[in-house]
């Protein structure tokens, strides 16, 4: 890839082309630092639109022509910009498009994900079959987080504030059509750290919803889970097994070999080696690395210290014992 050509780009199909079977579309957020499109993200795209119209796909880069090409058939409109706002810059600009084009006024939800998850493991299907059954919840994610980033004078620490994790979530009309999502989403813009961005974005919109009377529901439901389940703690492995995503970014707590055991047993036609997509390994070849991993993950997770912002969290046997830190 010559990252010399690398340019801002949009590209949009016509709006009588696009049909109306689900009433649904998704706003897709992305990131890459080479201008190179995966082919994870290609087979993420792929899956997404078996529930959906149509992928509006947004990315906080600079792209090549050439390698824009790969979304042509998997998006009605892409803009590659460098905009600096992380994924929620990237939510703004598709739900804006959604609203400015009017292909709102046919739909009954979006979606809205990220290009942060190796996955779908599973048909996401399956997400919106649970939603149904759930009478169809109007804020709807995969799994929530029941702490949050509380900001103090000096400094900030962890509170229990149960909210819908952004990496892929779902809205019905009865949100999206309010002034109050409308002005929220307007109201994103670029922060100084991605902790801003949790606190304000992330947590801010499911703390938005609930002001305005409306309820958070998720596919998976820890109510006393102390950790985040899509990066560390004993339900990391639960989400993983029965869910549809592995986060890219707990490779430090979760062994490669362990990725690339669900995404063997998945459809999805990679492996990781180093953080980077290959080809796909056949699942005899890595299983008996992957029990070897996981027996040294669950001792590992049996008993383990690590900071935690203002505490000193110890973790024996699934029970945890937090120290508070004196102040200097």
């Amino acid at each position: 890839m010559d990252e010399t050509n690398l340019k801002s780009l949009i590209k949009t199909k016509s709006i009588e082309n696009i049909p109306s079977i689900h009433r649904r579309y998704a706003v897709f957020a992305s990131y890459t630092s080479n201008g190179i499109i995966g082919n994870d993200v290609v087979f993420y795209l792929r899956e997404l639109n078996k529930i959906t119209d149509g992928i509006v796909f947004i990315a906080d880069n600079e792209i090549n022509e050439e390698e824009a090409k790969k979304l042509d058939d998997l998006t009605i409109y892409y803009k590659f910009e460098r905009h600096n706002e992380y994924d929620f810059g990237s939510y703004k600009r598709g739900f804006l498009y959604l609203k400015e084009s009017g292909l709102l006024n046919n739909a009954n939800e979006i979606i809205f994900a990220n290009d942060s998850c190796y996955g779908p493991l599973k048909p996401l299907d399956k997400f919106i079959k649970k939603w149904e059954i759930e009478n169809k919840p109007d804020f709807y994610g995969i799994t929530v987080n029941n702490y949050g980033i509380q900001y103090g004078k000096t400094t900030y620490t962890m509170v229990k504030n149960p909210h819908i994790q952004s990496y892929f979530f779902m809205v019905t009309k009865s949100i999206f059509e309010k002034d109050f999502f409308v002005n929220f989403m307007n109201s994103i813009k670029s922060e100084n750290s991605k902790n801003s961005v949790i606190y304000k974005y992330e947590i801010g919109l499911s703390d938005e919803i609930k002001k305005n009377n409306f309820k958070i529901a998720s596919y998976f439901i820890f109510k006393n889970e102390k950790e985040n389940p899509t990066l560390i703690g004993k339900k990391l492995l639960y989400t993983i097994r029965n869910g549809f995503f592995i986060k890219k970014t707990p490779n430090k707590h979760l062994p490669e070999n362990i990725i690339n055991y669900y995404l063997a047993k998945s459809k999805c036609p990679y492996s990781i080696e180093k953080g980077n997509v290959t080809e796909k390994k056949p699942l005899n070849k890595i299983i008996f690395k992957y029990i070897l991993s996981k027996i040294l993950f669950i001792l590992k997770n049996s008993f383990n210290v690590r900071n935690s912002f203002n505490d000193k969290l110890i973790i024996i046997f699934g029970m945890h014992i937090r120290i508070k830190r004196k102040n200097k």
